[in-house]
This record gives structure tokens, C-alpha cells and sequence, in this order.
């Protein structure tokens, strides 16, 4: 047992050197004088120095704020460039949803104002109807494209293109092509098209779509129109004619027959009694400073300006990625000189780009192939020299990103990023991505490609549920496959996660266009951005 203490012992005060007194001596003025000199100033120390630490936080505020505003000044930037997605938000929040029938009105028709112009999308055996639809997807007014005086009936096989006046859009202009009754088909089954027996060009007003004129044109033409340019391809008398309309300068041009256009090219045909054969007219496209024709017979180059033919050939033309010719043909491909003349051999295809700013514009790429699977190289527009290559043998032609001098895309095992000047990876990111969404994607602040959610899983992404459509249950086989892919977005600087979001169970694909992020269904259209 422990030793009892006693009570009520004496205790001894020792003073252990603190050089502070037990109390305050209120007795010694000099003292307290002292103490209220030395406490006067260290207020004053605190009333100088007190912004310093708060200055310094803010600083770092500040500067973080700064990079915030800069690199979203930087994002714009980017989305003015033609293939970059508005902001895409984790958690994909459905911004619209359309019906397929509506959707390709509203999404890709001509815009007019709040409306969107375009054709509806008929069943195969109704008129063919002009219609103009508010962003809601409502109808604000439908125009007849048929033709009222003819008896035979029309299939509907032959969707009319539109195209529109220079800005601001008055009128939108339609090429209807009309083709007799179909021929019974054969014991095997299948079916060939009439050749068109007419065509109109047909005039309407953007507003009210009234008829404002219409004239018949050569039942095998193309249209094609960019920046008020108006462009009708023609084979007749076993000549190509090609005619372009500057509808800046006079918008009714077009619909006056007798009229001078800005210029008109007649090509004869190599093979004259070919054209009486063709099922299909020519297709045409406007790109900046040239015009291409493409149809059965070969393609076609014309200078926009004057009409001057630059090229022709079995070959497909296009124009590329540094403004010259492009004539694609077999494994390879050359660039031609406005005269036809060959400047290099491209050995492989030009690499499709579903976003090219222009940066590096002097480089070619291209996509061959090799005995140890695919290769990107970089080749020098001017001399034709190789520049780099890069190996990509899990590389499966879907589009690419080019932004600020780098070149993004994604193989069956990863996203990646390569400097165009060098070749040099910049970083790549091994994921699994599906084989049926391996496009890249890009928002101007990530880097989007739709991969499982397991594989994501795997690589650090935390993969949220996107919200369920309202009256729509996810069940299914459909449903659950489609839940099972995910939209992902990784850094551009870096290739790490950012964010994940699972599909909606209802949406089967996403594709880019126009600036939306558009999933797809079995019966309607959402925007996901």
C-alpha cells in the first residue's frame, strides 16, 4: 500500500529564471511604463505587416485565376476552329433530344436566322418537302418540292440538295432530280434505279419558303455551293458543263436561264456514249479557291475564281491539308500543280483529320502501310521528302486532331499525341478503346474517346453513371451494351483522366457535328454538350 500524504504541508515558491514576474508589480511605474512602450510596438509591427501573408494568399488566388482566365481564352479559341465540340460537361446532361426525323433538319440544315432549313425525311414513297423547323423541332413552315404537273409517280429514292445564298440567307436554292417508274427487278432480287428523267432548280424564300422560281436544268446534274459560290454540274451531249453563280454579287442570277453566269466551262467527255449509260449525276463540292466534280465518268478541277480547268482523271480529287490538288488512287496518292502536273508521291493515304487548325502547314500526313503493320508518317509538302514516321501497328483509320502543331489519336490499346514537326511522342495513354467509337474527339479542353467502362476502370478513371432519360427504362440486350461504353476525357497536355461518364443506356454511338456532341438511338437523336 502506497504511503498516505499529509495535509496541510508548507509549500516554497522558486522563482525559475522566466525574467517575468509572478504578478505585476503595479508599484514600479518605470515597469509598466516599459511593458506598454514594448506592447505599443509590436501593434505597430502587426498594423505594417499584417497585409503581408494576406497579399500573398491572394497572390496565389490571383495568379491561379489568371491561368484560369487565360486557358479559357485559349478553349474559345480553339472551338472557333471547324470540328471542335462546345465544352463538354461531365455527366453528359442531355441538352435536346429530336427525333430522327427532325434531327437532320436541325441539326445540320441551313441556318436561317433561329430556323433551320432542309428536307424532310420522307418515307420512301412520299413527296419530297422543303421545311423549316425552330430549334424546339417544330415546324414553321413545309414547301412541295414535287413537281405538280407530273403523272408518273415518284419513289422518293432521290433526296434533293439544298444550298443556300450568300449571308445574310434569303433564298435557298434545291436541285430536284425526278426518275421514272422503277424497273421490276430480276429473279435474283435486285433492284437498279431509272436513270432521272428531269431536274429542276427551285428557288424558295428562307423565311416563308414560298416559291420564288423554279427552271428545268439537265436531268443529270449535281449541285454544290460555300460562301454564296452556286456551282451545277451538268453531262449533256456527251459534254461536261460546269456553271457558278457569285450570288453576293446577284442572288437571282441563278434562276435566270438566259443569264451570263460568273463563268461556265464545257469539258468534253472522253467517252461520249459512257454518259448514256449513268445511273447517277456528278457530285460537286466548293472547296476555298477550287471546284471539284466528281462522278462515274473521272473527277474534275476548276479554279473558283475564273472556271479554268486544272485537273481531271480517273482518279478521286480533293483538295489537301496544304491547298494543293490531292489525286487518291490505288495504295497511294500525288499532289498535283494547278495544271494537273504531278509534285509529289504520297506512298499511303492522307490521314483523315476531323479537326486541322492549320498548324504546321507545310507537312503532309499520311497513313501506310508496312509489313509490320501501320505507319503515320510526316511528309514535306515542297519536296516530298519524309519528314518522321511513327508506328502505329494497332492503328485502325479513325480520324485524328490537329491542334497547335499536335496531332491526336487513339489506337485499339491507347490515345497518344505526336508533335507534327518532329514526330516525337509527346505522351500516349495505354487504354482499351471500342473498336466502334476509336475516333478522337476534342472539346479544345479534352481529349474524347468512348471506351469500355472496365477499361477505364483500369487505368484510373472513376466512372460515373449518366442520368437515365425520363420515361425510358434500360433494359434490354441493346440497353446493356450500350451502358457498358463510356465517354472519356483525358488532358491535352498530358493524356491523364479527367473524367468519365457511362453512356445513357439509349444512346448506341456518339459522333461530333457542328459542334455538338450528338448520341444516337434506335429512334431519336440527343445533344449531349
Amino acid at each position: 500500500m502506497g504511503r498516505r500524504r499529509e495535509s496541510m504541508q508548507d509549500v516554497e515558491l522558486v522563482d525559475v529564471g522566466t525574467d517575468l514576474p509572478l504578478a505585476p508589480d503595479a508599484e514600479d511605474p518605470e515597469a509598466e511604463a516599459a511593458r506598454a512602450r514594448q506592447v505599443a510596438r509590436r501593434r505597430r509591427l502587426v498594423r505594417r505587416w499584417w497585409p503581408a501573408p494576406v497579399l500573398a494568399a491572394l497572390a496565389v488566388v490571383g495568379t491561379q485565376a489568371v491561368l484560369d482566365a487565360r486557358e479559357d481564352g485559349r478553349v474559345a479559341a480553339r472551338q472557333e476552329v471547324a470540328g471542335v465540340l462546345r465544352s463538354v460537361a461531365p455527366g453528359l446532361p442531355a441538352a435536346h433530344r429530336y427525333s430522327q426525323e427532325t434531327a437532320s433538319v436541325v441539326l445540320s440544315g441551313i441556318p436561317v436566322g433561329d430556323l433551320r432549313v432542309g428536307v424532310a425525311s420522307p418515307p420512301w414513297d412520299a413527296a419530297r418537302e422543303l421545311v423549316a423547323l425552330d430549334r424546339d423541332g417544330t415546324q414553321v413552315w413545309s414547301t412541295s418540292l414535287e413537281d405538280g404537273g407530273r403523272a408518273e409517280p415518284d419513289v422518293g429514292m432521290e433526296y434533293p440538295t439544298c444550298v443556300a445564298d450568300a449571308d445574310p440567307v434569303e433564298v435557298v436554292r434545291c436541285l430536284v432530280l425526278d426518275r421514272g417508274p422503277a424497273d421490276a427487278a430480276d429473279d435474283s432480287g435486285t433492284w437498279a434505279p431509272a436513270p432521272p428523267s428531269a431536274a429542276r432548280l427551285v428557288a424558295l424564300d428562307a423565311a416563308t419558303g414560298d416559291l420564288r422560281a423554279s427552271r428545268q436544268v439537265a436531268p443529270m446534274s449535281g449541285l454544290g455551293a460555300a460562301d454564296g459560290l452556286q456551282v451545277l454540274a451538268s453531262i449533256t451531249d456527251g459534254t461536261l458543263r460546269v456553271s457558278a453563280w457569285d450570288t453576293t454579287a446577284d442572288r437571282g442570277a441563278p434562276d435566270d436561264a438566259a443569264g451570263a453566269p460568273l463563268w461556265r466551262t464545257d469539258v468534253p467527255l472522253v467517252d461520249p456514249e459512257a454518259a448514256e449509260r449513268l445511273f447517277y449525276p456528278p457530285s460537286v463540292s466548293v472547296a476555298p479557291g477550287r471546284v471539284l466534280v466528281q462522278g462515274e465518268l473521272g473527277s474534275w478541277a476548276f479554279a473558283a475564281d475564273d472556271g479554268r480547268l486544272q485537273a481531271s482523271g480517273p482518279d478521286y480529287l480533293s483538295v489537301s491539308r496544304t491547298g494543293r490538288l490531292l489525286a487518291s488512287g490505288g495504295e497511294g496518292a500525288q499532289l498535283l500543280d494547278d495544271s494537273g502536273a504531278p509534285l509529289t508521291d504520297l506512298h499511303g493515304q492522307p490521314l483523315w483529320l476531323s479537326v486541322d487548325d492549320g498548324s504546321v502547314p507545310g507537312v503532309e500526313l499520311v497513313a501506310a502501310s508496312t509489313s509490320d503493320g501501320r505507319v503515320l508518317v510526316g511528309v514535306d509538302a515542297e519536296s516530298g521528302a519524309e519528314l518522321w514516321s511513327s508506328p502505329h501497328p494497332r492503328w485502325s483509320d479513325p480520324a485524328a486532331v490537329l491542334l497547335e502543331g499536335t496531332l491526336y489519336g487513339a489506337d485499339t490499346d491507347g490515345v497518344w499525341a505526336l508533335d507534327v514537326a518532329t514526330g516525337r511522342q509527346v505522351w500516349r495513354t495505354d487504354v482499351e478503346v471500342s473498336g466502334d467509337g476509336a475516333s478522337v474527339m476534342t472539346d479544345g479542353r479534352h481529349l474524347l474517346v468512348v471506351a469500355r467502362s472496365d477499361a477505364l476502370a483500369q487505368v484510373g478513371f472513376a466512372v460515373a453513371d449518366a442520368p437515365t432519360a425520363a420515361g425510358r427504362a434500360d433494359a434490354g440486350r441493346a440497353d446493356v451494351l450500350a451502358s457498358q461504353r463510356a465517354l472519356a476525357a483525358f488532358t491535352l497536355s498530358a493524356g491523364a483522366p479527367a473524367w468519365a461518364t457511362r453512356l445513357p443506356a439509349d444512346v448506341q454511338g456518339v459522333w461530333p457535328y457542328g459542334g455538338d456532341l450528338l448520341g444516337y438511338g434506335d429512334s431519336d437523336v440527343v445533344v449531349l454538350n
